[in-house]
């Protein structure tokens, strides 16, 4: 499996969870999120890491971490307007990735 590869799977399967929990990615949260991935796995791939089973069970449980915040900033990020709104966005992928990074596979 190429990297290009496993960064699509994986994009799928943050996708899924965001879904599973009610909610989606914004246009833009969803090419911050591509782009984490793509970028992380490429360098991972590229430092001798190229397990991609490892890889995968690694960026599914900080994928799903960090959807998860994501969710949790919702209100703090957006007010009272995220109780209707279903969408994840640049600002929840900002508050998210400011409060887990370093996380596998979103940024180091």
């Amino acid at each position: 499996m190429e990297p290009q590869e496993l960064s699509a799977e994986l994009f799928g399967f943050a996708r899924g969870y965001a879904r599973a929990r009610g909610v989606r990615f914004g246009r833009g949260s969803e090419s911050d999120v591509r782009n984490g991935i793509f970028n992380e796995v490429a360098f991972s791939w590229s430092s001798g890491t190229q397990d991609a089973e490892k890889l995968r069970g690694d960026a599914e449980r900080g994928l799903a971490r960090f959807v998860d915040a994501m969710i949790d900033s919702r209100h703090e990020v957006y007010g009272a307007a995220s109780d209707s709104d279903n969408i994840i966005g640049e600002g929840t992928f900002a508050a998210a990735r400011s409060r887990l990074c370093p996380i596998f596979p979103i940024c180091r």
